[in-house]
């Protein structure tokens, strides 16, 4: 019997909105969408996370707006290996950002531009990315959101 690997990891994401559009990513030939950011570094800070990882995707500075909430996440990603992830999602503005076509600094990475309002269109990952968003839309600011996949 093959049991799988479990992988327990802690990622930082940007939520960068311009004109009702956000910076979606994707790893070229993947088939599912995801917001900037990435693994928390031991010893670093979330927010120093989300700068870090905006500066090694884009090769961009990016300014931490404000904390919009926590998503926990469980995957199956790679043969035999079970995901189980804590996001913490920060908004932000990039300074300097292409707002038609944004670049990456990764050959493996692309980006665009997605209205939020066609998000259920895109197979965005993890899902409740995309009411952590909708909730942004509406004028009552949000404190802190918090969605989990394991509670579907």
């Amino acid at each position: 019997m093959i049991t799988k690997e479990v992988v327990r990891q802690f990622v930082a994401r940007a939520v960068c909105i311009s004109n009702g559009r956000v910076l979606l990513a994707n790893k070229r030939g993947e088939p599912h969408w995801f917001l900037p950011g990435g693994r928390v570094e031991t010893g670093e800070g979330y927010s120093a996370a989300v700068q870090r990882e905006i500066k090694e995707e884009l090769g961009l500075d990016c300014t931490i707006k404000r904390f919009l909430g926590t998503i926990e996440h469980s995957f199956e990603y790679y043969e035999h290996k079970q995901y189980y992830e804590i996001g913490n999602f920060f908004e932000i503005e990039i300074n300097d950002i292409d707002l038609n076509n944004p670049k990456s600094a990764e050959k493996e990475m692309q980006f665009q531009w997605c209205a939020i309002d066609q998000l259920r269109d895109l197979d965005i990952r993890p899902k409740p990315v995309i009411d952590l968003l909708q909730q942004l839309k509406k004028p009552k600011k949000i404190n802190a959101f918090w969605a989990s996949t394991l509670e579907e």
